[in-house]
């Protein structure tokens, strides 16, 4: 059945299509003998809202930690916008803070309060000053929602204003990309939809995005297309409707049966 949802950043890749952010070519990430991604190939473009799905193990999480150079790939490429991240000349930090990356749990510092959580890592990469860089946090933690909360530490915040705070830290560093790995499923199911409403919100903004996640309802609503991921390898990549209505592969078919 077809959804009536529409895309909700549907609008914001028209004029922007042909720009290439990242591009992933034939990437492999062994751990030991055990190989977890087995020759992926993705292309994302400027504005575009990727959701990458499919079951625990297929190497979705190991996929976006390699493109965030969390993980080293054993053979492969990474082109950001047209440069090989993965070459002798690239600065890793410069890239990170280009592609940002908000965690399934949180990584947000507990000796720092909120506001010191989304400041520190633009004086410390971007080489702002500290009042540049509140008055900067302080825009995006409005954003989100979570404005009254800077003098708050983490240990006193649930653990979905942690996951908006971790999403606020991200846009700080003003960002060409952001990955969330499972942003939601560290939460409890009442935490979730204002998490998912905080990123619909930045995807409407026209921010890239490549998205690990298990919520499909979700995924079908915000994304331009979705990745399924089977055996370390992107078995499919369409659009929503394609994908949840007309699957070509049986491993995807038996998935979305689950």
């Amino acid at each position: 059945m077809k959804s009536e949802n529409t895309n909700v950043n549907q609008d914001s890749i028209s004029h922007n299509a042909e720009l290439e952010i990242i591009r992933v070519e034939n990437l492999h990430k062994n751990f030991g003998e055990n190989e977890i991604l087995k020759g992926v190939n993705l292309s994302v473009k400027q504005g575009e809202v990727i959701s990458i799905v499919g079951s625990s193990g297929s190497g979705k999480s190991t996929l976006l930690r390699c493109i965030n150079l969390l993980e080293y790939p054993t053979k492969g490429k990474i082109m950001f916008e047209g440069t090989d991240v993965l070459g002798d000349k690239s600065n890793q930090n410069t890239y990170r803070a280009k592609v940002g990356m908000v965690f399934q749990h949180f990584n947000l510092f507990s000796n720092m309060n909120v506001l010191q959580n989304c400041i520190t890592a633009q004086v410390m990469v971007l080489k702002r000053t500290k009042e540049e860089a509140s008055e900067n946090a302080i825009k995006y933690l409005h954003k989100v929602g979570m404005a009254e909360y800077v003098n708050a530490r983490p240990a006193q915040l649930s653990g979905g204003q942690k996951q908006r705070v971790a999403i606020a830290r991200a846009l700080a560093m003003n960002p060409d990309a952001l990955l969330f790995d499972e942003p939601t499923s560290a939460l409890d199911p009442e935490l979730i939809r204002e998490v998912l409403k905080t990123i619909e919100s930045v995807a409407k903004d026209g921010m890239t995005m490549l998205i690990v996640t298990h919520e499909m309802t979700f995924a079908r609503r915000i994304s331009n297309k979705i990745a399924f991921m089977s055996e370390g390898v992107i078995e499919e990549i369409d659009t929503p409707d394609v994908v949840f209505d007309n699957p070509k592969s049986i491993k995807l078919k038996n998935f979305l049966r689950v």
